[in-house]
């Protein structure tokens, strides 16, 4: 997911890029922590990193420096609810971590206990990948229990509802495919936030 050739242009990422030294930095967005890309050589290395783990261990380092520059502009484009990139909703987050013409990939949390809408799309398709935890899907009526490393996939026009029936959080991977990917591309049936007149 998080994998780019060497050459490929990052314009379709919502992060930001530095060069230090002969390294190549990319930071991606996330809450309480950065995913980073490195290389000096072919192939990315990609973690999760704590950010004040990282200032510890490479306090006065060439690393240390760009980082901070990433910092400096990141305050500037700190996560917020009308972030492009990061939104908090009544039942968890969703933070897009890639898009182009065509596709947009979710990373979508769910509180335990929470459920989004039972909504439909008119203009494209998802494919969920649960991650962590365990997603009550319900697919045009009927329901399905998908586990941890399994999948489902949800066709444009159906009726479509996530819920997180366990007590930690439900994590899954959203692929989106279709011509018009907006957020405001959704017909809500029922909702428990009181948004089912929404569209």
């Amino acid at each position: 997911m998080f994998i780019e050739r060497e050459t490929q242009k990052h314009s379709s990422l919502r992060g930001v890029e530095r060069k230090v030294g002969v390294q190549r930095l990319l930071s991606l967005e996330r809450p309480r922590s950065i995913a980073l890309r490195w290389s000096s050589g072919p192939g990315f290395s990609v973690g999760s990193i704590n950010i004040g783990l990282l200032r510890s261990q490479l306090r006065n380092t060439t690393l240390m420096r760009g980082f901070e520059t990433l910092e400096e502009t990141k305050m500037t484009t700190r996560d917020t609810d009308n972030s492009p990139t990061f939104d908090r909703r009544p039942w968890g987050t969703f933070t897009v971590l890639d898009e182009a013409d065509g596709f947009k990939v979710k990373r979508i949390e769910v509180l335990p206990g929470k459920r989004l809408s039972y909504q439909k799309h008119a203009q494209r398709a998802e494919h969920w990948f649960v991650v962590e935890g365990t997603a009550k899907v319900t697919l045009d009526g009927s329901e399905h229990i998908v586990e941890a490393g399994r999948a489902i996939d949800i066709p444009k026009g159906a009726a479509h509802r996530v819920e997180n029936p366990g007590e930690t959080n439900l994590v899954f991977i959203e692929v989106q495919r279709g011509g018009y990917l907006g957020e405001d591309d959704i017909v809500r049936l029922e909702d428990d936030f009181g948004r089912a007149a929404e569209k």
